[in-house]
């Protein structure tokens, strides 16, 4: 057996083969800008709405060959911040660089929704034109009747008519005239129900308008050794979004316990809708101050008098102060509707399944849960303002994560009575919620007769007021009550403040920390009545004059 060898050409052939690929490769490498465009549109997938903005972010899968190639996603909003862009591509054997973003000027809006309602905007308006033009039409046919029968116009000239003719040209005056008024009539009817159209459109414009007529695009290119299918994610900012709390506190007063019912209000007017979405909803604020405020420097100098009205003064820079507000305590707490993820600084509500919330400004509800707990039932009452007692429910907040501020609808015992707003639910905290006035209290505040019929007593350098004020219980069970009143609070050493012995002795001064403001809290029977007696005398220099400033 004779053996044989490849020759000469053969080898050539094989490295070539070899060779070539490679080669492309290469070419690809240097020369990017002939690599395969691929155009790929994102739908919306997810969103985080902040308390004043949003991040969106588009998802799906691309097919991306071996070697170089251009991804490009188009029909992006415009004005978006490259700075602000987050892509991420799942597959880590793909590598990608040169991102760039571009402006796509087109023609038409870019939101369809917007597109739609400009479309038969413009069609309403050319029937009410349409509509219009058969009123003046109309009317020139009456113009035109009447003028026949005038007494010749302005010439004076009247026309010989015997009485066939008279009797005939009255009739089809008086039949062309009613045909005519009778167009006009429902002409005008059309008008009103075409312009309350017009106006419904209008608002609907109004509400989802953008006009814009850019879209972006980004680009950029990749570069992967075999052709590979992944996902892919592009994020941005958008502003005009956001969302805040509805509350409903619900107050059972037999079983003295309160429902906090927890939704949020979410709008946007992006100008793109949110289709079958995952949504975030998170208490971190885009738009809060960052920087702890720097002291500046205090000057004090000689107050100078107001200038007069056209004279110019100078206003020195007040210095500006921030209020600082944190979430204390890490947890995830899962239910029914969302999945709740706090740190110490921000608390962010997933939303179970996917929801749609369309760009029409207009606030899309979504409920969240139910918080239950057990209070006491107080009366309060602040008789130098208001003789009613209102009912306050009041507790402990156990829980470990805040409860955000906002508004919040009030119902007792099934019944709406009002709204009113929540302030912030710190851990620990103790919380009162008011529900409106008790009816089964009466209050009574009058002043007691001294020398005076005000129930005050003045002389020369003293002035003592005194007045009762009595608290009747009409309820079947004992009732807490608190009484909330008042006594000046002296700014000169020459005025002496005091409240007599004869006075009830009120159970806590300063309340709230607020100066002179006294409470009196008791536990009233059934028809059981409390009286307290609130003196105050004050004694000042008897040539000076006293005032009050609230």
């Amino acid at each position: 057996m004779t053996a044989t060898r490849p020759s000469a050409t053969a080898g050539i052939a094989r490295r070539h083969k070899f060779l070539f690929p490679a080669i492309l490769q290469l070419l690809a490498l240097i020369n990017p800008a002939q690599a395969q465009d691929i155009e790929l549109e994102l739908p919306v997938d997810r969103v985080t709405v902040h308390p004043r903005s949003a991040v969106v972010t588009r998802s799906g899968q691309v097919q991306i060959p071996a070697g170089g190639s251009t991804l490009v996603i188009t029909n992006l909003p415009a004005n978006l911040d490259p700075g602000r862009l987050q892509l991420t591509i799942d597959d880590s054997a793909v590598s990608f660089s040169n991102l760039e973003l571009r402006e796509a000027h087109q023609g038409d809006v870019t939101n369809e929704r917007e597109d739609l309602l400009q479309e038969q905007l413009q069609s309403l308006q050319d029937t009410r034109g349409e509509i219009t033009d058969r009123i003046d039409t109309a009317q020139s046919e009456l113009d035109l009747l009447a003028s026949l029968t005038d007494n010749g116009g302005s010439s004076g000239v009247r026309p010989t008519i015997n009485g066939p003719e008279l009797e005939e040209l009255i009739t089809v005056v008086s039949q062309n005239a009613s045909a005519a008024r009778e167009r006009i009539r429902l002409a005008r009817i059309e008008l009103r129900d075409i312009d309350r159209r017009i106006a419904q459109v209008e608002f609907e414009l109004s509400q989802v308008a953008t006009r814009e007529r850019v879209t972006s695009q980004v680009r950029l290119n990749l570069q992967t050794e075999t052709p590979t299918s992944t996902a892919i994610a592009l994020s941005y900012p958008r502003e005009n979004a956001s969302w805040s709390w509805l509350y409903e506190g619900r107050l059972d007063t037999g079983n003295q316990e309160l429902n906090l019912v927890r939704q949020a209000a979410v709008a946007q007017g992006t100008g793109e809708d949110w289709t079958d979405v995952a949504l975030t909803l998170t208490t971190a604020d885009a738009y809060r101050n960052t920087r702890t405020p720097e002291m500046t420097p205090l000057f004090v100098d000689i107050f100078q008098p107001r200038p007069l009205s056209g004279e110019s003064r100078r206003v020195p820079a007040g210095a500006r102060t921030l209020t600082l507000q944190s979430d204390q305590i890490e947890e995830v707490v899962v239910t029914g509707s969302f999945i709740e993820q706090s740190t110490q600084y921000l608390v962010e509500f997933e939303i179970t399944g996917r929801v749609n919330v369309t760009a029409d400004r207009q606030q899309h509800i979504v409920p969240l849960d139910r918080k239950p707990f057990n209070v006491d039932l107080i009366a309060r009452t602040v008789p130098a303002l208001d003789e009613n007692a209102y009912i306050e429910a009041r507790f402990t907040f156990d829980e470990t994560t805040p409860i955000q501020d906002g508004r919040i609808q009030l119902y007792r015992d099934g019944a709406f009575i009002g709204d009113s707003y929540l302030s912030l639910w710190l851990p620990g905290e103790d919380v009162r919620l008011p529900f409106g006035v008790d009816d089964r209290i009466e209050v009574e505040r009058f002043p007691e007769e001294q020398q005076s019929r005000s129930g005050g007593f003045f002389s020369d350098g003293v002035q003592e007021d005194r007045v009762r004020i009595e608290v009747t219980s009409r309820h079947a069970a004992s009732v807490p009550v608190e009484v909330i009143d008042r006594v000046p609070v002296s700014r000169n050493n020459e005025i002496d403040v005091e409240i007599p012995g004869d006075a009830t002795a009120a159970t806590e001064t300063d309340v709230d920390g607020e100066a002179g403001v006294l409470m009196w809290r008791f536990t009233l029977a059934p028809q059981e009545t409390e009286v307290i007696r609130h003196y105050v005398r004050i004694e000042y220099p008897s040539d000076e004059e006293l005032f009050f400033e609230r």
